[in-house]
């Protein structure tokens, strides 16, 4: 099994573009799924540089609607046609962010000009099953008395903004006998709230890795503090913070983790026997 890093927000490997963004690959007995796109078409030179081919994926996976997961999906599609694409229904909300001046951070075209190029949808609020052993989590409840949505989150209903609860925040497990694999998107929905809802899904707490976004860019080292101290509850071998989890905040991912922190960015690649 190998997990392949396309897009994050940085890159250590000369040749690689990185950009405000996520996207992995995970290929596992000859299937292949593409998590997130990137904001761009960049995924396709990155896969390119890393000998990685792009035109024989078996899905796609969005872990939510915001440009920076899904603005390389056009890109993909040219390359695979008739492909399933899956998600959570709110994944095309009109999305903003900002209070006072809103910014649209959005699926960039409507659904019917990605059914046209080739998108077959497969959206739904509750976890859906890929392979024999990898499913997405669907809906994530929210359940920890901390864990809240950033207010600057906005989307359009009618012609009003309101806050948006980002619903459509969904993550990807793997099962293996000697632990869990769980990718991030941005866990806007809470990394707690996430880990509870695998565990509760599962029966199983033990995590073999656990990679991807933890949205705690620019949170208080308070709140960051809280978060990790409720991480480290739970059975993680090796942690991968990336994408919005904030560089700023690698040092307390280190006192919490220690030797079980990652470093990750653009391009690296995880194996597993």
């Amino acid at each position: 099994m190998k997990i392949s890093v396309l897009i994050d927000n940085h890159v250590e490997l000369s040749g690689l573009k990185a950009e405000h963004g996520l996207s992995m690959v995970i290929e596992e007995e000859g299937h292949k799924i593409l998590f997130d796109c990137g904001q761009s078409s960049e995924i396709i030179k990155n896969a390119k540089k890393l000998d990685l081919r792009l035109d024989d994926l078996d899905q796609v996976v969005l872990s939510h609607g915001h440009y920076d997961h899904t603005g390389g999906l056009l890109s993909v599609l040219e390359l695979n046609k008739g492909i399933d694409v899956y998600g959570h229904p709110d994944i095309f909300d009109k999305k903003y962010i900002g209070k006072k001046q809103q910014r649209y951070i959005g699926m960039q075209e409507e659904r019917e000009l990605y059914e046209n190029k080739g998108a077959n949808f497969m959206l739904s609020a509750e976890g859906i099953k890929l392979t024999k052993n990898i499913y997405t989590t669907g809906q994530i409840p929210g359940k920890t008395s901390f864990e809240k949505v950033d207010g600057s989150f906005m989307k359009m209903k009618g012609d009003e903004y309101k806050k948006d609860e980002i619903l459509d925040d969904l993550s990807l497990v793997i099962e293996r006998d000697e632990g869990i694999i769980l990718i991030l998107g941005c866990t806007h929905r809470g990394i707690i709230n996430t880990l509870k809802h695998v565990v509760d899904m599962t029966g199983r707490d033990e995590f073999l890795l656990v990679i991807g976004g933890m949205h705690l860019i620019g949170k208080e080292d308070h709140y960051v503090e809280k978060t990790l101290e409720e991480m480290n509850r739970y059975k993680i071998d090796h942690l991968v913070p990336i994408h919005c989890s904030g560089m700023s905040n690698l040092p307390l991912f280190k006192k919490y983790f220690g030797d079980k922190l990652i470093y990750g960015s653009t391009g690296k690649v995880f194996k597993f026997n």
